[in-house]
């Protein structure tokens, strides 16, 4: 977010406080004040990873091949995506660790 690849769209129809919170949050990942990936982080399948004392790399979040467990949903197979999007695949070398 800091370099202004990813940002969130958020719909216009939120309460206007809720609109203010997200942008707070925001703005604070893109600050490097609040880093969301610097805690105890539990995947779909329960498994527990330890990032409280390390922040996930960009490299790791580009690798990864898992949801968080509050994130409802799965990830399509490698088979499931466009030949186009199979092709980025094989150039960054997203694979399963």
């Amino acid at each position: 977010m800091d370099a202004g690849v990813i940002d969130l769209v958020c719909s216009r129809s939120l309460p206007e406080g809720t609109a203010q919170l997200i942008q707070l949050l925001r703005d604070s990942i893109k600050t490097g004040i609040f880093l969301p990936f610097t805690r105890l982080i539990y995947t779909q399948d329960g498994t527990a990873l330890d990032c409280c004392n390390h922040s996930i790399t960009p490299e790791e979040i580009i690798t990864m091949d898992w949801l968080t467990s509050n994130v409802s949903g799965t990830l399509p197979s490698f088979q499931q995506l466009l030949s186009e999007a199979q092709a980025l695949v094989r150039i960054q070398g997203v694979q399963k660790i």
